[in-house]
């Protein structure tokens, strides 16, 4: 067992229905969160399954296929993160890939160490004992994100369209 030390990264995803204006409405999609620790990297996605008819009508043509199932969407980008990035990287990449009224917001990255087994065939191991912190970062910052939403004034989204969102 050696103690190693290394980065949590988290990245909102967010459509922007309004460009022009600082008061648009802002839909929220998912998080994606990168971690990195000693030599191993992780990456974990949490996503809205669907839009309500309201956020649906107000995504542009171009996008609203896309990102109607907004889950769907960000899986094929966690995808593309996982096999076309470096360690370290990939929240950054994605942020780069998309611009405009999709947005990737620039990760927020903090400091963690844990004690990890060493040698030969420790995947499964230190997965066990990484992906937990990395998935209760990624829920926290997700669900967050909607309960922001809730509260700045977004009278179309209830109790139940919320518990729907993190469906």
């Amino acid at each position: 067992m050696a103690i190693q030390t290394g980065r949590l990264s988290l990245s909102r995803v967010t459509y922007h229905t309004n460009l022009q204006q600082a008061a648009g409405t802002i839909i929220p999609l998912g998080v994606i969160a990168e971690m990195i620790i000693g030599s191993w990297r992780a990456l974990g996605l949490v996503a809205r399954t669907s839009l309500t008819d309201r956020e649906t009508a107000l995504v542009g043509r171009l996008l609203r296929d896309q990102i109607s199932v907004p889950f769907d969407f960000l899986k094929r980008e966690y995808d593309w993160a996982l096999t076309e990035t470096k360690p370290g990287d990939a929240l950054e990449k994605l942020a780069q890939r998309f611009s405009e009224s999709l947005f990737f917001a620039p990760p927020t990255s903090t400091s963690v160490k844990n004690v990890l087994p060493t040698g030969d065939n420790v995947g499964a191991a230190v997965g066990e004992l990484i992906l937990p912190d990395l998935r209760k970062a990624r829920d926290h910052e997700f669900y967050l994100m909607l309960a922001e939403d809730e509260q700045n004034g977004d009278d179309a989204v209830t109790s139940q369209d919320m518990l729907r969102r993190a469906a």
